[in-house]
């Protein structure tokens, strides 16, 4: 695991580094957000993993704005949202980050319909959708995710490991 951070760290400063050359390099924007979204998963609260999310998100919309037909960046953009809302205690925002994150997904499926990676994002948030409500209910309680420690958040990590990376 700590070579992977490493990676995904190695990744985050080089995609930084472009950025400071070429800040309309929309490919570069979209390989930085996704390293931010997956460093993020492993944050060990709530509150962290969703600044990192929300940070992905931010260089997400930046692509776009360079490529806005971008199918991969839409894609990355939907699944984003969809870890936020896992993120997020508050319920009705929660469900806000979902709706999200399914217009996403789907409008890149109608870029590329034969894309079977963007079908299965599509499932995996939906089922993100359903374990958080199973998992958290009401959004009154939020178990594992938002306690501080790597053994009080093994639960949620489980969870998150589930799910598999985003950039897969």
């Amino acid at each position: 695991m700590d070579q992977l951070f490493k990676d995904l760290d190695r990744l985050c400063k080089t995609a930084e580094d472009t950025y400071a050359d070429n800040p309309l390099d929309a490919d570069n924007l979209t390989t930085w957000a996704g390293a931010l979204v997956d460093l993020g998963r492993y944050q060990g609260t709530a509150r962290k993993s969703g600044k990192m999310t929300k940070d992905a998100i931010s260089k997400l919309e930046e692509a776009l704005l360079v490529k806005p037909k971008k199918h991969d960046t839409i894609c990355l953009l939907g699944k984003a949202h969809g870890f936020l809302a896992l993120y997020t205690p508050d319920l009705d925002k929660a469900t806000e980050y979902f709706v999200k994150a399914t217009e996403y997904i789907q409008q890149a499926i109608d870029m590329e319909p034969e894309n079977e990676l963007y079908r299965e994002s599509l499932r995996t948030v939906d089922l993100i959708h359903e374990v958080r409500y199973q998992f958290y209910g009401d959004g009154l309680g939020y178990p594992g995710i938002v306690a501080a420690g790597p053994s009080s958040s093994s639960g949620s990590k489980v969870m998150l490991e589930t799910f598999g990376g985003l950039n897969s």
